[in-house]
């Protein structure tokens, strides 16, 4: 019985010894991602249209500080407020379809928003953003033999002096349709290119002299309106608010 017993006991660590290892823990929860908010200071202000003081309803305002905030929307009256926050210094910025994306404090696109500072409790109230209607610049994208071009990534890149040096930002993107047609809105105005990244597949000489399209590696070409390749050779394009331009 007790040769029995002990042969059991070996077969039993045999199986033991046979299974997998059990999965790895889970890694640590990051508590950071979902804590909540337990400030007591308060920012409350308006998105208004700058040609007019007009409220604008459902802006989507962000808001940068010491913690991550989920972004807020404008009400009926264009009103918006960040509660519960820790003392620090934040930043707004504002969005919203037909209008330049906007940022508090700034005179001028592209600069960056005004710093707000708040105390342990305070309140600041009347941040107000003002938005100026957006610009556009619509156009369609054909290949050498007047194809349209689908699926391409369409970019309006706007044209700024840096230390004396030509550069350009990008503003706005979106793909061309079946058609080739693309449409870039919510400018802010001043001088832009539009630049066009086209996926080609690149061309390959096989033996005896055929082209193969194809290949492991998909070049995607860059080209500037209206079908030049350097930045220098590129036509630049004026917009002013709420214009609509071709390109």
């Amino acid at each position: 019985m007790r040769r029995a017993a002990s042969l059991f006991v070996l077969l039993g660590a045999a199986a033991l010894h046979a299974q997998p290892p059990p999965p790895p823990p889970p890694p640590p929860h990051d508590a950071s991602q979902t804590r909540p908010l337990t400030g007591t200071g308060s920012i409350r202000g308006r998105v208004i249209a700058d040609d007019g003081d007009e409220p604008l309803r459902k802006a989507r305002v962000v808001i940068g500080g010491p913690t991550s905030i989920p972004p807020g929307f404008t009400d009926d009256q264009g009103r918006f407020a960040f509660t519960k926050l820790p003392a620090g210094q934040y930043a707004l910025t504002a969005r919203k379809a037909g209008y330049a994306a906007a940022a508090f404090g700034s005179r001028h696109p592209g600069e960056p928003p005004m710093r707000i500072d708040l105390a342990a409790g305070g309140t600041v109230d009347g941040v107000d953003v003002r938005m100026m209607r957006g610009a556009a610049i619509s156009g369609r994208l054909v290949d050498e033999f007047g194809e349209a071009i689908e699926n391409a990534a369409v970019f309006a890149e706007r044209v700024v002096r840096v230390a004396g040096r030509t550069s350009t930002t990008s503003q706005a993107s979106a793909p061309s349709d079946d058609l080739g047609e693309y449409r870039l809105g919510g400018l802010p105005s001043g001088t832009y290119v539009v630049v066009a990244r086209v996926a080609r597949p690149p061309m390959i000489t096989a033996a005896g002299g055929t082209i193969v399209f194809g290949g492991p590696d998909v070049a995607r070409s860059r080209t500037y309106y209206p079908g030049v390749v350097a930045l220098a050779a590129a036509q630049r394009i004026d917009v002013q608010t709420g214009e609509e331009r071709s390109a």
